[in-house]
């Protein structure tokens, strides 16, 4: 045995023993040169990169193309026409909501001013007591006392008018609804002093004036008060009495 395979048989039993079989590499011999020269290595690695070529020329431009075909407007018309019709028709379409949303807005307002005024209207009439009935009418009072414009549009928020009466009966039935306090009649002389009519214009057909009444004292009496005793005497409108209404029923 040569000394060349004895090397690797040393190396092969030292790879065997540390697991590295794979990992060994042997001698190889190769063929003897004349000029007495050893064995050849083991390939080295590959050596780096070298440096990029300058760039070279531009090459030569191509052939132009051939013209393209003449483009078709009338299509472009014909879109942009269906465009502006359907734009047209939403913008009609939108009007039409506004509209319609305009109506529903304002007949609701109509409908809560409506009941607001009804609501209104039945807590006005809730006011009032338990009232006298006449024949055809119906009076009626809250208690509220205030001056002659007041008691006025007091009744007539409860769609009444202010206690007029036109007969003994009448008067007999506002003064025990009274109960003692003195109230307005629906009876003034504003228009023409001295010349009492009720609150309607229509001329008085029923009287029941206390002594010496009406007298105008002060010359600011203009309006007429029922007295505790159901008697009337004028007296100024701006006095606060009680208010007491009348109803038709």
């Amino acid at each position: 045995m040569d000394s060349l395979a004895r090397t690797n048989k040393i190396y092969k039993t030292f790879c065997k023993t540390i697991g590295l079989m794979d990992g060994c590499l042997f001698l190889v011999p190769t063929p003897p040169h004349h000029h007495g020269q050893g064995l050849r290595g083991i390939q080295g690695p590959p050596g780096k990169m070298g440096p990029p070529g300058q760039q070279g020329s531009a090459g030569v431009p191509g052939l132009r193309g051939l013209k393209g075909d003449k483009g078709d407007s009338s299509v472009s018309l014909n879109k942009l026409s269906t465009l502006e019709r359907k734009i047209q028709h939403l913008e009609t379409q939108l009007e039409n909501i506004k509209e319609s949303f305009l109506r529903l807005a304002t007949t609701s307002d109509k409908q809560i001013q409506t009941l607001q005024a009804q609501v209104e209207k039945n807590k006005n009439l809730l006011a009032f007591s338990l009232g006298k009935k006449v024949g055809k009418k119906l009076f009626l009072t809250n208690r509220e006392k205030a001056n002659f414009d007041r008691v006025k549009v007091l009744c007539e928020q409860v769609e009444a008018t202010i206690a007029t009466p036109k007969n003994a009966e009448e008067n007999k039935a506002i003064q025990n609804l009274a109960n003692g306090t003195p109230a307005f009649l629906g009876i003034t002389d504003k228009v023409q002093e001295g010349q009492f009519v009720y609150i309607t214009g229509e001329r008085m057909t029923y009287t029941n004036w206390r002594e010496n009444e009406p007298n105008n004292h002060g010359s600011g009496e203009d309006c007429v008060l029922l007295n505790n005793d159901g008697s009337w005497n004028d007296i100024s409108c701006t006095t606060s009495l009680l208010a007491v209404c009348e109803f038709p029923v």
